[in-house]
């Protein structure tokens, strides 16, 4: 687990058997999947047709590791089981080929293997849920530069005690995931931290000139 996100998981480590969705962030979701890759993991990336190999390796994924099937089509359900019985990370994209019942055999098969299985898009009865908002591109100057990094905020919910609910400022980059810089790692701040009612500045985004 990056150490930037491990304030939002219980022990802050992907547990075994578990389904994690992240909505928002294709980065945040190689990140997750790479720092298993760098304890040894082999992963498995179904229905992600458009995944930047250069940005995965450089995230950390170990690509003489992992395996991919960038459109599974209409038999999504045997191919993501067969790679849910062949490897320790399984990374899903958007596959309209899965029902919600097939969802769900395929997270009990997760479980019976102990892999994670990591959803790009909702998945019933996920047990740790991220949404990565508000995103700023870091890199940019005044008609230069190039994009280097992403900052983002990543909420946590989840089913009792699969997740600690909660939201952390994170940057996605050539560096992994970690805290934004100057600031320490720190446990989550409650959802809402900031926000008119709680006590804080207003909690939205502001205009820039550019």
């Amino acid at each position: 687990m990056p150490g930037a996100l491990a304030p939002l998981f219980p022990g802050g480590v992907l547990s075994r058997g578990s389904v994690v969705q992240v909505a928002g962030s294709t980065s945040l979701v190689l990140a997750l999947a790479a720092a298993a890759s760098r304890e040894g993991a082999w992963c498995a990336l179904a229905a992600l047709p458009h995944v930047g190999w250069r940005a995965a390796a450089g995230a950390g994924l170990d690509l003489d590791r992992v395996a991919a099937v960038p459109a599974p089509g209409p038999d999504a359900v045997s191919v993501v089981g067969a790679l849910v019985d062949g490897f320790d990370v399984l990374v899903v994209g958007r596959s309209p080929a899965l029902t919600d019942r097939d969802r769900r055999l395929v997270a009990a098969r997760i479980r019976t293997r102990g892999a994670v299985l990591l959803s790009t898009h909702p998945w019933p009865g996920a047990h740790v849920v991220l949404q990565a908002t508000r995103p700023a591109w870091q890199g940019l100057g005044q008609g230069w530069g190039r994009l280097v990094e992403q900052e983002l905020t990543v909420r946590a919910a989840g089913r009792a005690g699969a997740a600690r609910p909660g939201e952390v400022r994170v940057r996605v980059g050539p560096e992994g995931v970690r805290p934004p810089a100057g600031e320490p790692l720190g446990p989550a701040r409650p959802v809402g931290a900031g926000s008119v009612g709680a006590g804080g500045p207003l909690d939205v985004p502001l205009l820039r000139a550019v």
